[in-house]
């Protein structure tokens, strides 16, 4: 079977959790004998495609979406609005797909592409299965934050979601790794006709332990990996850390981060004995830096779907603390996290102290969810390849 996979972003543009999603079912589509492409963006002006992907497997068409952060607001509010009927990206997609005879299109975050691309999928007579990653036929950013819920119904947002619905009325299938995105979704008119579920992202790679406990022979390590951004809630997880260090002088606890972004100057300059910027990591280092750990933190105050870092947390048998909002609550409950309230740097302060003196309860639980999520293959990548196809 020949299968086109379509996302606005990938490697080696690739920013987060929808990108690595793609990358999974690439690897895994290949491994079960199938045929299959990735049609994604590049910056419009790139010359040199060194460092792409030669092997023909992904198309590249050229977009303004990289250099978006960089634009005035008012700018980035007219280049979503014309960008919703790209013909000439849609007019592209339409002769990849003539041309290449797939059976199925999967497509994910289409913001930076056009919503003309899903029509354009669905007059080329191609199944077309949609995967939500988060909110992005709602309001352009992708992201709804905490306490200004009200803009995603403000009135620019139902014009926006009012086009939206029209590119994905034909849609076959839609899939959601969360109940919160899909409920948030129907609520506003989207995908009545397609056939919808719940299911959760596949993770890569296998399975593995965390390091054993050792109660007083090395410091008790929270770790944090993700965007370095404000709505990710890491300055709070900073404070929280640092409180909590305070607090319990002569505590052995560390607290180390990992990610990229407009934070990185902030959080490498506040390094201490105590807390360790790590960078930018590929997923076999953060894979390793859980096998290290004693607990994640997801802090986050904007409303996440199904953070894939969650996943592999759990996969690993590493506990987690989680914000109590969105599909990064409903993971919490599902898989036994610690859940605080979100922004609340007093409530993470108290998880992350429970954590630490609970921590053989706490990884027993957490190993005890392992065995679970090993056993039911919740996300096995191939288990997840086959149903939706």
């Amino acid at each position: 079977m020949k299968i086109c996979l379509i996302n606005n972003l990938y490697k080696p543009y690739a920013r987060g959790g929808a990108e690595r999603v793609v990358e999974i079912l690439s690897e895994e589509a290949l491994s079960l004998g199938h045929d299959c492409f990735v049609i994604t963006t590049r910056p419009y002006f790139k010359r040199d495609r060194a460092g792409e992907d030669r092997s023909g497997d992904t198309r590249y068409l050229p977009s303004f979406y990289h250099s978006l952060p960089r634009w005035p607001k008012p700018l980035r509010f007219f280049y979503h609005l014309l960008s919703l009927a790209d013909f000439i990206s849609a007019a592209r997609v339409k002769k990849i797909l003539k041309r290449e005879k797939c059976a199925v299109v999967i497509s994910n975050n289409l913001t930076g592409l056009g919503g003309e691309v899903a029509l354009a999928v669905k007059q080329s007579g191609v199944k077309h299965i949609h995967i939500l990653h988060d909110i992005q036929l709602l309001h352009p950013s992708g992201l709804m934050y905490l306490g200004k819920e009200s803009l995603i119904d403000s009135f620019p947002a139902r014009a926006y979601q009012f086009f939206s619905r029209r590119f994905f009325r034909r849609c076959d299938r839609v899939i959601s790794p969360s109940r919160w995105l899909l409920k948030l979704h129907k609520q506003r008119g989207f995908f009545h006709r397609a056939q919808s579920e719940v299911r959760l992202n596949p993770i890569g790679g296998q399975s593995g332990l965390v390091r054993p406990a050792e109660p007083g022979t090395r410091p008790f390590t929270f770790l944090y990996v993700g965007q370095l951004a404000e709505h990710k809630g890491v300055m709070t997880l900073r404070e929280a850390f640092f409180n909590l260090r305070r607090r319990l002088r002569g505590a052995k606890i560390k607290l180390e981060i990992a990610g990229r972004g407009p934070l990185y100057k902030n959080l490498n300059s506040s390094s201490t004995d105590g807390l360790k910027y790590l960078g930018g990591l590929d997923n076999k280092k953060v894979l390793e830096k859980m096998a290290a750990a004693d607990c994640l933190v997801a802090p986050s105050l904007c409303y996440e779907n199904s953070p894939s870092v969650v996943y592999e947390a759990v996969s690993r048998g590493l506990p987690f603390i989680g914000s109590d909002i969105g599909g990064l609550a409903e993971l919490t409950e599902m898989f036994g996290g610690l859940k605080f309230k979100a922004n609340d740097t007093l409530d993470l302060e108290k998880k992350m102290q429970w954590a630490l003196d609970n921590a053989p309860a706490l990884k027993n639980r957490a190993l005890a969810e392992k065995e679970k999520f090993d056993h039911r293959q919740m996300a096995a990548a191939q288990k997840y390849l086959r149903a939706v196809l």
